[in-house]
C-alpha cells in the first residue's frame, strides 16, 4: 500500500463519517443527544482508551516483526557472503562456482522470493538456490591440507544460512490471526459510531471533529494493517541487504 492511496482511504474514511454523522443531525435533535452527553463521554473515553491501547500494542508488535524481518535479511546476506570469502581462500575453481551460486541465491531472493512472501504466497518458496550453495561447497575436497577444515568451516555457514533463511521466511509469514482483525474492524466501527450520538450546539465544528477523529483513527487501523504484511507497499522492508551483497558479488574484486 503506497502512502498516496493510505492518504485517500484516510480522507474518504473522513467524509463518510461526517456525511453519516450529518444524516443523523438532520434526524433527530441535537438537544436530545446532549441530554446523554455525559453518560456517552464516560463510556466513550473507557472505550477510546482500552482500544487505544489494543492498537498501540498492535503497532509495537509489527514494528517489532519489521525489525526482525530486517535483521534477518542482513543476517542472511552477511553468511552468503562469508560463504563466498571462505571458498574463494580455497582455490579459483571452487571459489568461482560459489560465487556464481551465491549470485542466484541472491538474485532469487529479490526476484522470486521477495513477491511471493509480499503477496503471502511463501509456500511456492524453492529451496533450489539453497541446495544449489550445498552441491557446489561439496566439491572442496577435505582430503587435501587445509580441505577437512574450509570444508567443515563452509558446512557450518550453510547450516547457518539455512537458519536464517527460515527466520527470514517466518517472520515475513508472522501475520494477525482472524480474531483480532475482527476486534480491530469492530473496535473502530463503534470508536466511530459513539462520534454521531453525541449532542452539540455547533453542528458543523461536530461534523469536523467526526471528520478528524474518523480519519486519524483510519490512519492507525490502515499503519496496523500494512505493518502485517512487512514486505508490502512504502512502509514494508525491502531486500536492500541482498540488492548490496548482489552489487558486492557482481562488482570486480
Amino acid at each position: 500500500m503506497t502512502i498516496l492511496t493510505i492518504i485517500l482511504i484516510t480522507f474518504a474514511a473522513g467524509l463518510a463519517s461526517m456525511a453519516v454523522h450529518g444524516l443523523i443531525q438532520r434526524r433527530v435533535d441535537h438537544r436530545k443527544l446532549r441530554n446523554h452527553n455525559d453518560v456517552a463521554a464516560a463510556v466513550y473515553t473507557n472505550f477510546g482508551v482500552l482500544f487505544s491501547l489494543i492498537l498501540g500494542i498492535l503497532v509495537g508488535q509489527g514494528q517489532e516483526r519489521l525489525g526482525d524481518l530486517s535483521s534477518a535479511a542482513v543476517h542472511e546476506a552477511a553468511i552468503l557472503m562469508d560463504i563466498v570469502s571462505a571458498a574463494e581462500a580455497y582455490n579459483d575453481k571452487v571459489g568461482h562456482a560459489v560465487h556464481t551460486a551465491a549470485e542466484g541465491y541472491a538474485k532469487a531472493v529479490i526476484e522470486q522470493e521477495w513477491p511471493l512472501l509480499a503477496s503471502h504466497n511463501g509456500a511456492k518458496i524453492k529451496r533450489a538456490p539453497l541446495e544449489q550453495l550445498w552441491r557446489t561447497s561439496r566439491t572442496i575436497d577435505p582430503a587435501e591440507p587445509r580441505g577437512q577444515a574450509l570444508y567443515d568451516t563452509t558446512i557450518s555457514m550453510l547450516e547457518n544460512l539455512a537458519e536464517a533463511r527460515y527466520e527470514r521466511i517466518s517472520a515475513a509469514n508472522d501475520s494477525l490471526n482472524d480474531l483480532l482483525r475482527f476486534v480491530l474492524w469492530v473496535g473502530a466501527a463503534f470508536t466511530i459510531a459513539f462520534l454521531w450520538f453525541f449532542g452539540a450546539e455547533n453542528q458543523r465544528v461536530q461534523l469536523m471533529l467526526t471528520g478528524i477523529v474518523t480519519s486519524m483513527l483510519s490512519l492507525v487501523l490502515i499503519l496496523v494493517l500494512a505493518m502485517n504484511n512487512p514486505l508490502s507497499g512504502d512502509l514494508g522492508a525491502q531486500p536492500d541487504a541482498f540488492v548490496d551483497l548482489l552489487h558486492d558479488l557482481s562488482s570486480p574484486s
